[in-house]
């Protein structure tokens, strides 16, 4: 679900969970709740992947510039 699709997802099942009745036999209501139950659960564990994630490109990138700086000022002796 993006930014603009959760909102819609969410008011969808609280409409559902609200009206049983127009539930098609088809649909699990209840297997969806759980899927947005823990959806929410792993949300904030994504977003401190995400940023350890972002911290670790930045430390790779840092370290491989500071390799290029030696590696060019030895081709430069």
């Amino acid at each position: 679900m993006g930014p603009r699709s959760e909102p819609f997802a969410r008011q969808t099942l609280r409409v559902l969970e609200q009206n049983p009745g127009i539930v098609p036999p088809s649909l699990d209501l209840a297997a969806a709740r759980a899927d947005l139950e823990s959806h929410d659960r792993l949300r904030p564990l994504l977003e401190r992947l995400q940023r350890l994630t972002a911290r670790v490109d930045d430390t790779v990138a840092a370290l491989g510039s500071d390799v290029m700086h030696v590696a060019r000022a030895i081709a430069h002796c």
